[in-house]
C-alpha cells in the first residue's frame, strides 16, 4: 500500500512539473551583449544593432534613487536614429528611464513615474498585466518638452519553439501594447517579443505602430549561454522521479522473488 502511495505522489508531482511553464528571469551582469539583424519596412532597410549590458548604475531622480541597468542600442553602421540607453532596475527589470537619438542629431530623454515593466517574469502562459505611467520627456538641456499619460498592456501568451538565424530556441511570446495619451487622441504600438531563457533576451522582436508592422529583429550573435535549446526542468524533475520509480520497483520485484523462493 506504501508503495502506491509513494507512486501517486511521484505521479503527481511529475505531473505538475510538466504544468509548470513559468517564465524565468535572465542572470545579467555588464559587458553581455546581443547583436541582432533589424529589418525597417517604412522606408525597407536592413542593418544590424548590438544591445549591450554597459554598467549597473544609481538613478536619482527628485527624491527617489534606483539600481539600474545601463543598457545600450547602437548601430553597428554607425550613429543612427533610434540609438540610445535604456535603464532598468535591477530588482525587477522594470524601465526607469530612455534616452533616444532623434533624426536631427539630438537626444532626447524619457522618464518614466512610476517605472513600468516592459516584461514580466515569474508568470506562466496566460498571465497578463496592466500598468499606467506618466512618461516625462525632456531635451539634452533637461527642459521638460512634454508630459504624456502612458498605459501598458502586456500578455505571456505561449511557449514555442522558434528558429533565427543563430539557430532555435524555445521562447515565451510576449504581447506588450503602450497607449499614449495624447490631448489630440490615443497613439498605439506594439511589439511582440521571442524571449529564450538559454539567452537571457529576446531572440526575436516585431514592432507595430497602429497595427502597421514597421520593424523586426532577429538575433544572430550573443555572449549569454548557449544557443541549444535548454533541457526543462520539468524534464530533470520527471527522469528523477521515474529513477525512484524504478528503484521502488526493482525492490519489489527481488522482496517478491525471495517470498517465492522461500
Amino acid at each position: 500500500m506504501k508503495r502506491f502511495a509513494l507512486l501517486a505522489v511521484l505521479l503527481l508531482i511529475s505531473i505538475a512539473a510538466v504544468a509548470s511553464a513559468t517564465m524565468d528571469a535572465p542572470q545579467w551582469k555588464a559587458g553581455l551583449y546581443w547583436k541582432y539583424e533589424v529589418k525597417t519596412f517604412s522606408p525597407s532597410a536592413t542593418y544590424t544593432m548590438t544591445v549591450k549590458i554597459e554598467s549597473k548604475e544609481i538613478f536619482v531622480e527628485g527624491n527617489k534613487s534606483y539600481t539600474v541597468w545601463k543598457i545600450s542600442y547602437k548601430n553597428e553602421e554607425g550613429p543612427a536614429a533610434g540609438d540610445g540607453y535604456t535603464y532598468l532596475r535591477t530588482s525587477d527589470f522594470k524601465v526607469v528611464k530612455e534616452v533616444i537619438n532623434t533624426p536631427d542629431g539630438k537626444q532626447v530623454e524619457s522618464i518614466y513615474s512610476p517605472p513600468f515593466p516592459l516584461m514580466r517574469y515569474g508568470v506562466d502562459p496566460g498571465f497578463q498585466w496592466e500598468n499606467v505611467t506618466m512618461m516625462t520627456v525632456k531635451d539634452e538641456k533637461g527642459n521638460v518638452i512634454n508630459n504624456i499619460p502612458m498605459r501598458i498592456r502586456g500578455m505571456c501568451i505561449a511557449k514555442e519553439n522558434v528558429t533565427v538565424p543563430l539557430g532555435e530556441y524555445k521562447c515565451y511570446e510576449v504581447s506588450v501594447k503602450k497607449i499614449y495619451q495624447f490631448p489630440d487622441g490615443d497613439k498605439h504600438e506594439k511589439m511582440i517579443f521571442y524571449y529564450a531563457p538559454s539567452v537571457g533576451n529576446w531572440v526575436k522582436m516585431e514592432k507595430y505602430v497602429e497595427d502597421e508592422k514597421v520593424s523586426e529583429l532577429s538575433l544572430i550573435k550573443t555572449n549569454y549561454g548557449s544557443k541549444k535549446i535548454p533541457l526543462p526542468s520539468y524534464v530533470i524533475l520527471l527522469a528523477f522521479a521515474i529513477a525512484i520509480l524504478m528503484k521502488i520497483i526493482y525492490k519489489a520485484m527481488r522482496f517478491t522473488d525471495n517470498e517465492n523462493s522461500s
